[in-house]
């Protein structure tokens, strides 16, 4: 046992290093997904609502257009199966560095689709900071968080599935983040009635 408690304490370098590699790899990919999961890829709609809010140098784009919504959701389900089995044919390999580039893309897709659900809410919604910035920092956090979970003794402990598995917390707290999203914009947009919420996430789950 390692004397003074919990094995080598976590350092500020570490947490740098968790999080460079996230921001990297989003600058890096984002186009990507930007193609597979925008509201204009999947609804064709070319309608956008850019909005200002008073000292803050960022423009929000905002939509409020229920079927808009409706189409979109509608269609990223879909989408979502198909990315989902792209993905296990990368899990499936049991290679660690194809089995991270499957989380890696779901994490993308995730990230773009919330991002794109964002623009259903008001202007300046999450903490006046732009979707794509809010986003990106928490997923980074989150990142961080698994992974220096599954490195408890310091960088490098954790073995080659530590990043694997941080990953995979990672995607899985995304795909119930946009579940929630879902939840919460069919109310204000009164959905309800035509989409079965019960059935959608039984679909998104699966």
């Amino acid at each position: 046992m390692v004397s003074g408690g919990f094995g080598r304490n976590l350092d500020s370098n570490q947490v740098i290093l968790y999080r460079n590699e996230w921001h990297a790899r989003v600058s890096k990919r984002k186009e990507k997904a930007d193609e597979i999961a925008s509201i204009q890829t999947l609804t064709g709609s070319t309608e956008t609502n850019i909005v200002t809010i008073e000292e803050i140098p960022t423009e929000f784009i905002v939509n409020d257009n229920p079927e808009l919504l409706h189409k979109y959701l509608r269609k990223i389900v879909i989408v979502h199966n198909v990315q989902l089995a792209v993905a296990h044919t990368k899990w499936d390999t049991g290679i660690t560095p194809k089995m991270n580039e499957g989380n890696s893309d779901m994490i993308d897709f995730y990230r773009e689709i919330l991002i794109e659900l964002a623009s259903f809410f008001p202007a300046g919604h999450f903490q006046k900071q732009s979707p794509e910035e809010y986003f990106s920092e928490l997923i980074a956090s989150k990142f961080t968080w698994y992974w220096t979970m599954n490195e408890p003794e310091g960088i490098d402990t954790g073995g080659t599935m530590a990043s694997t598995i941080s990953g995979g917390n990672v995607m899985m707290d995304l795909q119930k983040m946009i579940v929630e999203m879902v939840e919460s914009l069919l109310q204000v947009y009164r959905l309800p009635e035509s989409i079965d919420m019960v059935e959608w996430k039984k679909h998104w789950m699966n």
